[in-house]
């Protein structure tokens, strides 16, 4: 089938617009769970309150420099001071040692780095982190603290920014999505199989146990400083706030 031929998301809207033009839902709605495009997206997009079936992502526009694709990136994050700072300094040294290439890269993207100087913080400060969350448990409980932080120099941050560019990590993340739409659609699967079920399991009852000749039918960091970076775990990174057994 055609379907089988759409490579990217541009094309994706393309042939999603084309079916449903000519009313062929049942192959639109196959092709947006091919896609694992939200059912809500799928149902707006056919009454025509939605413009186009998916939006394309960040890895699949074109850009012409790295700055170009550092700056839609910080967009994205327009209250994170922390990312902008990171951006910044990224397009300051974009001519040092093929970073420009290295940022251009489609599965690279500025919030995955700020995910990789998040853990890379976190495993340099783990052990003291657990040292002071077993000394917190010890104290009266209104007077624990609300988490552990940490604050880390500015240099710490960019060379590890850098060190994610440069980091070859291509089939790793490519792995990954394909693992994803794996477990994705496989969920959907099991939730096709949950809503058909019960109504053969009911289907039976009713054939073998009737009652009185009768069948019944009633039977799912944020930082504001550009200068440091905080490791704060009340933002879901880290410790929890009470680890006390």
């Amino acid at each position: 089938m055609i379907e089988n031929f759409v490579k990217n998301t541009s094309e994706l809207n393309l042939f999603a617009q084309n079916l449903r033009d000519n009313g062929e839902i049942d192959r639109l709605n196959q092709l947006a769970d091919q896609w694992l495009i939200p059912d809500e997206d799928v149902q707006a997009f056919i009454k025509g309150t939605r413009i186009r079936l998916a939006e394309i992502p960040l890895d699949e526009k074109s850009f012409t420099n790295a700055s170009e694709k550092l700056t839609a990136e910080q967009y994205q994050f327009s209250d994170d001071r922390v990312i902008h700072a990171i951006g910044r300094y990224l397009m300051q040294h974009l001519n040092e040692n093929g970073l420009e290439e290295q940022v251009l890269q489609e599965h690279k993207s500025l919030e995955k780095c700020m995910n990789y100087i998040l853990t890379q913080a976190y495993e340099e400060a783990e052990d003291l982190i657990k040292k002071e969350q077993e000394a917190d448990c010890k104290r009266p409980k209104d007077q624990r603290r609300r988490g552990v932080g940490r604050i880390l120099e500015e240099e710490k941050v960019y060379r590890w920014a850098v060190e994610y560019y440069r980091l070859d990590d291509k089939k790793e993340e490519r792995k990954k999505k394909k693992k994803w739409e794996k477990e994705e659609r496989e969920r959907r699967e099991r939730k096709k199989a949950a809503s058909v079920q019960p109504m053969k399991s009911s289907t039976i009852s009713k054939v073998t146990k009737p009652e009185d000749g009768q069948l019944s039918l009633f039977d799912l960091g944020k930082q504001t400083d550009d200068s440091i970076v905080s490791e704060n775990p009340d933002s879901g990174k880290g410790v929890k706030e009470d680890a006390c057994v």
